[in-house]
């Protein structure tokens, strides 16, 4: 498993040499670079919104634009400190990327029932 996922992230990191891969995990990253976006979000089990991908950023508050939420059509933004939660289309997560008060975006960690 640990091979698997260092093999992601590699690949992210072949692709992508830019901002996407300093700044989200591998599973953000090769969704961007998925041929079949639908399918990689359903095999991922990424929540999904009205098309849109729930996501965590790590911010710096202080240096987003006022209208963050609107300028990117963010649905549920609910920003706390440093840290933020809400709804994007896929097409804006490497804009928000590039946006200097964005630290990192990922997807939210899920728990998971361990099997007896």
């Amino acid at each position: 498993m640990g091979l698997a996922l260092l093999s992601c992230v590699i690949f992210c990191h072949a692709q992508e040499t830019d901002v996407i891969s300093k700044k989200t995990t591998s599973i953000l990253c090769n969704l961007l670079n998925s041929e079949d976006p639908a399918k990689y979000l359903k095999d991922h089990d990424i929540e999904l919104k009205d098309g849109m991908v729930k996501v965590i950023m790590m911010v710096d508050a202080k240096l987003l634009p006022k209208n963050f939420g609107s300028k990117y059509d963010l649905k549920d933004f609910k920003l706390t400190k440093n840290t933020a939660s809400t709804y994007i289309k896929p097409d804006n997560i490497r804009k928000i990327c590039e946006e200097p008060g964005v630290i990192f975006v990922r997807t939210p960690f899920k728990l998971r029932a361990l099997s007896k």
